[in-house]
């Protein structure tokens, strides 16, 4: 076995189509980052001002403390006290992260090992498969039916149970879906990890965007699930921050402990000039509610101008920046991705990479992209146009 054999579970995503080579000489509009606004925008005012303030004091050019700055950490209880009413000492249950991405992968690090095996719904984020097979354990995907708006079901974890699960891995809101389980349906899978003494992964990253009055049940808050439940969140996605790389932890002292121990040699700490970045955003008090309102604009248009696509099937998603849209009538999922670059110079997601079972035959576009709503709009129209005379 050579070593790209070795390596090529790590490239699911390039090797399914959710990344496909660039067009040259081409302007291909792309809606499958799901980086806010992406490639357009700047700094928002208050980051800016952070972050430059942040540069001339002495700390700038210094390690941070290991679980981050009391200012950030401060900051990020506070923007969960809000949200969720729900009061975290900064102090004992919260730690920064040079992004979500590696939070998600260090926290498997003291539950997970070779045998092991990871419940992850499908469709969901495919780093869910991914990071657990880096320690040598398996991910073993639960079905949703997309026949019941990929609600959770228990019965569906309890099939996959065996003696060799010791995680269950969320994206919650789902990505690529949108879904918000309902309160009940977590409730029910707090349960289930309680009562076959497992640990849950939350990837809350999504959560900064829900519409239509949906109720967002954070899982540590269920009874029983406090020392079990490590959850990441980020500045990356709500605020459109992906390049400062700053997300955070929020798990027991235990637990936090176990993980520290771990992390120093890989990642070293973050930024003290993106965590005061990050922190002037989490307590901005405007910054969300625009964009919130710019995007229920541009959800709502969207579905619009999807409904009138024959062949294709599509939902309201219930948070998030990103549709999921079924084309399996049309043909296969990889192909399209390919015929809409070249047709419509679109990017969009291929479904493949987001499950085995419920990913192919599906795309996920990302309404967030691109600040130009002309632009956007434009891009669309291009998409929808390309998806109507589709050869199939």
């Amino acid at each position: 076995m050579s070593v790209i054999d070795l390596m090529t579970p790590r490239y699911r995503g390039v090797k399914s189509g959710l990344f496909t080579p660039s067009v040259p000489g081409r302007a291909v509009s792309n809606l499958g980052s799901a980086d806010l606004f992406s490639p357009d925008g700047k700094l928002p005012r208050c980051v800016r001002d952070a972050v430059i303030a942040a540069m001339e004091r002495p700390d700038a050019a210094h390690y941070s403390h290991p679980l981050g700055t009391k200012e950030f950490r401060t900051a990020a209880a506070e923007r969960l006290n809000e949200k969720y009413s729900y009061s975290v000492d900064p102090d004992r249950y919260i730690m920064a992260f040079p992004g979500s991405e590696l939070a998600l992968q260090t926290a498997m690090l003291p539950f997970l090992s070779a045998e092991c095996e990871v419940l992850v719904p499908d469709p969901g984020y495919l780093a869910n498969t991914i990071d657990p097979a880096a320690l040598g354990a398996k991910a073993v995907e639960v079905p949703l039916s997309e026949g019941n708006h990929f609600a959770l079901d228990v019965t569906a974890f309890e099939k996959q149970l065996t003696s060799k699960t010791k995680m269950v891995i969320l994206t919650y809101p789902n990505n690529p879906t949108g879904t918000v389980y309902s309160p009940n349906e977590i409730r029910a899978l707090c349960r289930f990890i309680v009562e076959h003494d497992l640990v849950l992964l939350c990837d809350c990253a999504f959560d900064d965007y829900i519409f239509d009055g949906k109720e967002l049940l954070w899982p540590a808050t269920v009874p029983g699930m406090w020392e079990r439940t490590i959850s990441v969140f980020t500045v990356s996605k709500g605020w459109g921050l992906c390049g400062l790389r700053v997300g955070y932890m929020v798990a027991d002292t235990p637990v936090l402990d176990a993980i520290l121990g771990r992390v120093p040699a890989l990642m070293g700490c973050v930024s003290n000039i993106a965590q005061a970045g990050a922190a002037a955003a989490l307590r901005d008090t405007t910054l969300l509610r625009q964009y919130h309102n710019r995007l229920a604009t541009r959800r709502k248009w969207t579905f619009e101008q999807l409904c009138n696509v024959p062949g294709i099937k599509v939902t309201l998603p219930d948070a998030g920046f990103q549709f999921w849209i079924n084309t399996s009538e049309l043909g296969n999922s990889t192909e399209i991705v390919h015929y809409l670059k070249e047709k419509a110079d679109v990017q969009v997601n291929n479904g493949a990479a987001f499950g085995k079972s419920g990913g192919e035959g599906h795309l996920r576009l990302v309404f967030g992209c691109l600040d130009c709503d002309t632009e956007y709009r434009a891009a669309i129209s291009r998409l929808c146009s390309a998806l109507k005379n589709y050869p199939h």
